[in-house]
């Protein structure tokens, strides 16, 4: 899969980079909400990752304008996972509100993050198929 994982620690970064390439997915990296949104404006992409509390652009604004990208773009409805070390119903629902998908805490746990990414497969398969229809590809040339 073609990942974004947006978070502003470097060492979160690397770890959670580290552990989605070892699971065989492709991954961008983004400081900031405003990277992330810019990103998946020009790039198809199947999932984001995305850190609620960021500079520039937090993760609820750059969900937002994702949210907000035409219903015939390549990342409309692409799955949103809040990467939040903040375990209150508040945030869990601030999450929901903004249009993310799920949410998992910080720091990734592998069994967690790979029960999440086999619940969303289905539907990540659905939109590479409905994308690849529309632009008249193959599904192998988008994975």
């Amino acid at each position: 899969m073609k990942c974004i994982l947006a978070d502003d620690n470097r060492v979160n970064q690397i770890v959670g980079s580290q552990i989605l390439k070892n699971l065989g997915h492709t991954v961008t990296v983004a400081s900031n909400g405003q990277e992330v949104a810019e990103e998946a404006a020009v790039k198809r992409y199947d999932i984001i990752f995305m850190d609620c509390q960021m500079p520039v652009m937090n993760g609820f604004e750059a969900t937002k304008a994702i949210r907000n990208l035409p219903r015939e773009h390549a990342n409309f409805n692409i799955p949103i996972i809040a990467l939040t070390g903040h375990e209150s119903l508040f945030n869990f629902t601030e999450c929901i509100l903004c249009g993310m998908n799920s949410r998992l805490s910080k720091p990734l746990i592998l069994d967690e993050l790979t029960e999440l990414l086999n619940k969303l497969s289905p539907q990540i398969q659905q939109r590479r198929q409905k994308y690849a229809q529309t632009q008249g590809l193959s599904e192998s040339v988008m994975s």
